[in-house]
């Protein structure tokens, strides 16, 4: 059961790493471990989060305990992205749509 479940997830890396690269965009891997049990200080205590719920037991900065974890997840990538500049330059849209099988894909509806 365990290995189905390290499968699934190995898969959908690779998807992502495929779509992503058919248009043109670098996907990194970052280790999540901490990141939601460190604070923007840098104080890290399993303390800190609680449930949903992440406040700093050192400086006393609250926080949503996943956004807090995102946060940290985008900051340990090594790439920085301007906001102003798109991700993606002269690529349509994907549209997902329901195929004749019933399941969603995300083939061009041209």
């Amino acid at each position: 059961m365990l290995y189905l479940h390290f499968r699934v997830f190995y898969r959908l890396k690779e998807m992502i790493r495929c779509k992503a690269g058919m248009a043109g965009i670098r996907v990194e891997i970052v280790n999540p471990e901490y990141t939601s049990q460190t604070c923007e200080c840098g104080h890290r205590d399993k303390a800190n989060r609680s449930s949903i719920r992440f406040k700093c037991r050192q400086c006393g900065y609250t926080i949503r305990a996943v956004l807090s974890g995102a946060i940290h997840i985008a900051k340990a990538g090594t790439l920085v992205i301007p906001r102003a500049l798109p991700l993606v330059a002269d690529v349509p849209p994907v549209r997902v749509h329901a195929n004749r099988v019933g399941r969603a894909d995300d083939t061009a509806l041209d």
